[in-house]
């Protein structure tokens, strides 16, 4: 969807453009729209945004009689955009979620390890799609069955048999098993049912639980299951986004952005 207040006829024709794109996570289109609506928009500002499954997109555009009067227009445009939406923009005129979080870890000096189930390590490829990650990724485990989940993560029988292996509690045993694995300062744990077979009435396609361990403690975050389900491929892009973001927030010092309980 695009809101334009901008020039017109022969103004907008002669007006220079420059533009900024907002990377925001964690809000559909019509939430972004709703934040972004009270804010006190100039008449030189064009506003597009993009939801995909790894993030959303807001495209600032600015225009001016001349280039430099362009470039300040979108960059108080970003920067209003920026403060209406708070900690869900992962960053303005960034490349990607991951590239965030790799050079977050990187300044910190820290590593992550992850351990995946069904988003079959489309984590761990995005965090190395980041040249230089070698420096904060040591060890990826896709660990499809219980048996993998037992015998390389160390995560207890016990808790496979009382609670399955789609559950939060096997979801942070498996970060905590990845973690220990790789003597990386966090570990991510996914477990769920992407689709479009493999669910319950208790345990519906879609349902996803993520789990981060960190020396600031535990979260644990169960994903529900977006009526009509969008497809096996958006939950695993999106499984694997909330992820990262996960991370990106408790590397930052935010809270997780919601009550840990999300639709996809």
């Amino acid at each position: 969807m695009k809101t334009d207040m901008g020039f017109r006829g022969d103004d907008a024709r002669e007006a220079k453009t420059a533009s900024r794109l907002v990377r925001v996570f964690g809000l559909d289109e019509s939430e972004i729209l709703r934040k972004l609506s009270g804010t006190p928009w100039g008449k030189n500002i064009s506003i597009t945004v993009r939801e995909e499954a790894e993030d959303s997109i807001v495209l600032i555009e600015g225009r001016g009689y001349d280039s430099e009067a362009a470039k300040r227009a979108v960059r108080d445009g970003a920067a209003e955009a920026a403060r209406a939406l708070g900690d869900f923009v992962v960053g303005v005129d960034v490349p990607s979620l991951e590239q965030v979080v790799a050079a977050e870890l990187s300044r910190q000096g820290k590593k992550v390890s992850a351990a995946e189930s069904c988003t079959g390590g489309l984590i761990a490829k995005r965090i190395t799609d980041v040249p230089g990650s070698s420096a904060i990724f040591g060890l990826g485990v896709v660990s499809y069955s219980n048996e993998a989940k037992i015998n390389v993560l160390g995560v207890d029988p016990v808790l496979l048999r009382d609670f399955g292996a789609v559950s939060p509690q096997v979801a942070l045993a498996m970060a905590k098993g990845c973690a220990r694995l790789a003597r990386a300062d966090y570990g991510i744990g996914v477990t769920g049912i992407a689709g479009p077979d493999g669910g319950s009435p208790e345990k519906p396609v879609g349902l996803v639980y993520i789990a981060l361990t960190g020396p600031e403690g535990d979260w644990s975050w169960k994903t529900t299951p977006r009526i009509p389900w969008a497809g096996r491929d958006w939950v695993r892009r999106r499984t694997a986004s909330r992820a990262l973001d996960l991370l990106r927030r408790r590397l930052a010092g935010l809270p997780p952005g919601g009550s840990l309980i999300e639709s996809c």
